[in-house]
């Protein structure tokens, strides 16, 4: 009979240990986020020298992720960026600049949340892939291009995540992001030119939901 109770009991005990488990902390989530980006104006080398200026764009991005530690998740993210041109300096002659930038990326992400027992966390992130960079842009001096270029990214984030008691899976976000991507080339009517640097800066909202 004791036998029998204890075992009873430690199955109790472990059936409920799951379910609490389970119920505070669901591994995978789905994130969503957009966000308002400002592009760095990028300097420009190779056939012709100079430099690009963006207006305000864009980003849009989707991850899955997996928490291996209520403080530590990691995530596989897609995302697209598109910031229109708002000008070129190429030769020494400024110049209006139709066109556009457009990045599509598939990162690699790591979090560490500060979770405090409130419904406020905060978090830090940093990833690292792979971006698929396009480039449309006509000066009117001859100097067009419309190409792509595949190369390495990175990015760095920081927020605030806010979980409302009435929707225990979900988590709304308010945050920044740096991203940056490696000197893209791309073909033009006369030959090649790299963009040195290519760094935007995002205010983004999303939310995750976990499963």
């Amino acid at each position: 009979m004791n036998k029998l109770f204890a075992t009873t009991s430690l199955i109790a005990i472990t059936l409920s240990a799951t379910a609490n488990a389970q119920q505070v902390w669901p591994r995978w989530y789905v994130g969503l986020s957009g966000g308002v980006t400002y592009l760095d104006d990028s300097d420009v080398s190779g056939t012709s020298t100079g430099e690009l200026s963006y207006d305000m764009g864009g980003v849009a991005t989707a991850s899955l992720g997996y928490s291996l530690h209520q403080n530590i998740r990691m995530e596989f993210e897609a995302g697209y960026h598109e910031n229109s041109l708002d000008g070129s300096v190429l030769g020494g002659t400024a110049a209006s600049a139709p066109g556009r930038l457009r990045v599509a990326s598939y990162m690699v992400n790591a979090f560490y949340d500060f979770r405090n027992g409130s419904q406020f966390t905060p978090y830090v992130g940093g990833g690292a892939g792979l971006a698929q960079v396009s480039l449309s842009h006509d000066s009117g001096l001859g100097n067009t291009a419309d190409d792509e270029d595949n190369t390495l990214a990175y990015q760095f984030m920081a927020g605030i995540a806010y979980a409302p008691t009435s929707m225990p899976f979900t988590e709304f976000g308010l945050g920044y992001r740096y991203f940056a991507v490696d000197s893209p080339q791309f073909s033009t009517g006369g030959g090649n030119v790299k963009l040195d640097d290519v760094a935007a800066h995002t205010a983004e909202v999303g939310a995750r939901f976990k499963f």
